[in-house]
């Protein structure tokens, strides 16, 4: 079994850190046992890992049985990470930013960040994150994951559409949850997270590697992260995931507004079979076109402020379609969450109550991919149709976002 070391931080700045050729950041509140056995499994590895993660009061104890030296060391640091996020996989900058500083004074020639749930804390994901990072082929891996088609719908609905047509970057997963970074890219993703701007929000290295014009490539892991949804308010959901996003796009409008098209990034390692749905794990599409319906009723006054009249009537006439006809097509979606886009820009109303307006809109497109999948349309083949969609409406946004008050669809 593999040597495990762990360190807490102390005073003692004289003594310096050891050198590792690779870190593994862990930006949440992790199990310190569940961390050892984990690390256990480079048994007989040459390379020298230094595993960083946020201390939690009474977590001592547990460290102590940990103290023998080794190939990898266990670093608890005093970095605060919030216990009751809504969303727990999702770092908080300052978190982000102390594990990037730590990669930094240890001289890592990479640092890999990993969710906290150690799915994909083993040698073979490790690897396939950092191999393309130590052979100079880029200098962010982001990860592929096999997904059925309903995993990640906020993702395939917004985030990695938008990314792909604003930045011109075709990354699937651009939240990252597993990611690696080269030491020559660190302290540029780094100083972005320890902006005052980046407190309340996300880390995309996407986007930062974009503006800072670093090569970014993906990888399939063999890994699948498990999320409790249950009892998550949608609404609340979007403000954690969806409204940084937006934050994003306004503090980066003057690079996106000169992109043009997108390109594909270099993919590894063993692609995973294509994507089915087992019997009965596809959600049931009527409440969800119902709660769209009911919306449709309901706030016509809210989304007046956010929508363009022709956006508003293809919406009344889409809540009028039966069951089995109802479908919603990419464009008018695409434009919907566009306009939403700059109706945070503009505060047209309260940030919490605009994405609380977007459930509904959001639980109807849920249900018309739901409907189409039932079709048995290729889940892959709609969301490439999707993601074009948002690259020819791109100009809509711009001209909207230059001229608010003056372009009328």
């Amino acid at each position: 079994m593999a040597k495990v070391e762990v360190e807490q931080e102390t005073g003692d700045v004289s003594r310096p850190a050891p050198p590792a050729e690779l870190v593994v950041g862990i930006p949440g509140l992790v199990d310190a046992v569940q961390l050892r056995t984990a690390a256990a499994q480079w048994t007989g590895s040459s390379r020298a890992i230094a595993v960083v993660f946020p201390r939690v009061p009474g977590m001592s104890d547990a460290l102590e049985t940990l103290g023998e030296s080794g190939e990898v060391r266990l670093v608890a640091r005093e970095i605060s990470a919030a216990a009751n996020a809504t969303v727990s996989w999702l770092g908080q900058p300052v978190v982000y930013a102390a594990l990037l500083a730590e990669a930094e004074s240890l001289g890592a020639s990479a640092c890999v960040i990993l969710n906290p749930d150690l799915a994909a804390f083993t040698p073979a994901a490790v690897d396939a994150l950092a191999r393309p990072i130590r052979e100079r082929e880029c200098d962010l891996t982001m990860p592929l994951y096999r997904a059925g088609p309903f995993d990640g719908l906020i993702n395939q609905a917004i985030l990695a559409p938008m990314t792909r047509a604003l930045y011109g970057m075709r990354v699937r997963y651009p939240l990252a949850q597993d990611f690696a970074v080269s030491a020559e890219f660190l302290p540029g993703l780094r100083q972005s997270v320890s902006t005052p701007a980046a407190g309340q929000g996300l880390l995309w290295p996407a986007t930062e590697a974009v503006l800072r014009e670093k090569k970014v490539c993906q990888v399939y892991l063999p890994v699948h992260h498990e999320y409790a949804a249950v009892g998550m308010d949608l609404p609340a959901l979007l403000q954690q995931i969806v409204a940084p996003l937006f934050a994003d796009v306004e503090r980066h409008a003057s690079l996106w507004q000169r992109v043009r098209n997108s390109h594909s990034t270099t993919e590894s390692g063993a692609e995973p079979m294509s994507d089915e749905t087992p019997a009965g794990n596809s959600p049931d599409p009527r409440p969800m076109v119902e709660a769209f319906q009911l919306g449709q009723r309901n706030l016509q006054e809210v989304w007046s402020l956010v929508l363009p009249p022709v956006t508003l009537l293809e919406l009344k006439k889409l809540s009028r379609q039966p069951l089995e006809s109802f479908r919603m097509p990419d464009t008018l979606w695409t434009r919907v969450v566009y306009d939403f886009a700059l109706a945070y820009r503009l505060r047209t109303l309260s940030r919490g109550h605009l994405l609380g307006a977007m459930a509904p809109l959001y639980l109807g497109w849920v249900g018309s991919r739901a409907l189409e999948v039932e079709s048995g349309v290729p889940a892959g083949q709609r969301q490439e149709q999707l993601d074009r969609a948002f690259e020819q409406n791109k100009p809509y946004l711009v001209q909207r976002w230059r001229w608010p008050d003056r372009f009328n669809p």
